[in-house]
């Protein structure tokens, strides 16, 4: 029903770039990617510095896998707006799944620079960390997580496979039970 509507609204109005925007978020909840970047394309032609869009159509290059063209996106992004969370944060996915953890973690960093108690930088920040083989830096990452989201399950597995790993087995326990 929502496709319909923004389809009938750029009808309406051709260079209605909310529309495509929107109906491009719809295309990739659907799994439609390429759909989905015609729409953000359509829509970065209509409106060149539209930041959502652009880290929009990073996001679904990612899903592709893409990485190159959804880091490029995402940067496009930070150049019109230097402080923008969403894209800092996403060019650490990016950068993770192509296996470039300190790329990965100095995009995070930055992004917790901005937000400190930014939940999900603070635990995929832990996850490159633990790839890297910095515990400690990785245990306080999702020390930090506990304290914002007592549970957050996700940071309790990951800090409990840490603690096993380390041999904490009492520890670790505790971590997965919580």
């Amino acid at each position: 029903a929502a496709l319909a509507c923004y389809q009938r609204a750029i009808k309406l109005k051709p260079g209605y770039a909310d529309a495509l925007n929107n109906m491009g978020n719809i295309f990739k909840e659907q799994g439609k990617l390429d759909d989905a970047l015609d729409a953000f394309q359509r829509t970065l032609a209509l409106k060149p510095h539209y930041t959502g869009t652009l880290s929009n159509m990073g996001n679904v290059l990612k899903e592709q896998g893409n990485f190159d063209d959804a880091i490029a996106a995402h940067q496009a992004a930070l150049a019109l707006k230097p402080d923008y969370l969403d894209a800092l944060f996403n060019i650490g996915n990016a950068y993770m799944e192509k296996g470039q953890i300190d790329l990965a973690i100095g995009s995070y960093q930055k992004a917790l620079k901005i937000m400190p108690d930014h939940l999900d930088a603070l635990c995929n920040i832990g996850n490159a960390y633990r790839e890297k083989g910095q515990i400690d830096l990785a245990i306080e990452s999702y020390q930090q997580a506990v304290k914002i989201k007592p549970d957050h399950a996700d940071v309790h597995c990951n800090m409990g496979a840490i603690l096993k790993l380390q041999g904490k087995n009492d520890e670790s326990h505790r971590a997965f039970t919580k």
